[in-house]
């Protein structure tokens, strides 16, 4: 694997491997939007299909090299708050394959791209209208964590 701060040129912009925090923080947004796709979809998310959440752009990979899709980052947060908007994420035939960006970032940065992302994808999800009983589990589900700390008398 090549050092940190070798550039990759994938097309005709600069592009950076993304520093391990920065992908570890790109995981946790992948697992939260399977989960969103889950409870909107009731199928499996394949990491292939466009999860349709307005403000974020996501395009598999393209397989032929020639394409001008090719040239199409794979993930871009749209909606980012004005100072963190620029982000392109791109990877190599899988999300989180060989991880490349555009901007160069200090953690502060990537850790504030993620909290505003996760904001946007709960404001999603609380946009989405669910079946009842998914109301009903999900409500469990943040009240687990509070029952099994209760005392009991």
């Amino acid at each position: 694997m090549l050092p940190r701060s070798d550039l990759h040129l994938m097309s005709t912009r600069q592009e950076f491997l993304m520093p391990d925090a920065a992908r570890a923080l790109f995981q946790g947004l992948l697992t939260v939007i399977g989960r969103l796709y889950w409870n909107h979809t009731q199928e499996e998310w394949d990491q292939i299909q466009n999860p349709d959440i307005p403000g974020i752009q996501w395009s598999p990979y393209d397989w032929h090299d020639d394409s001008p899709d090719s040239q199409v980052p794979n993930f871009v947060f749209h909606d980012a708050p004005a100072h963190l908007k620029g982000m392109e994420i791109r990877w190599y035939k899988h999300p989180g394959r060989d991880l490349t960006c555009i901007l160069t970032w200090d953690y502060h940065q990537w850790g504030e791209w993620y909290d505003a992302c996760l904001s946007h994808l709960r404001q999603y999800e609380a946009s989405l209208e669910y079946p009842t009983r998914l109301q009903r589990s999900a409500t469990q589900t943040r009240l687990a964590p509070m029952i099994l700390t209760m005392e009991t008398p």
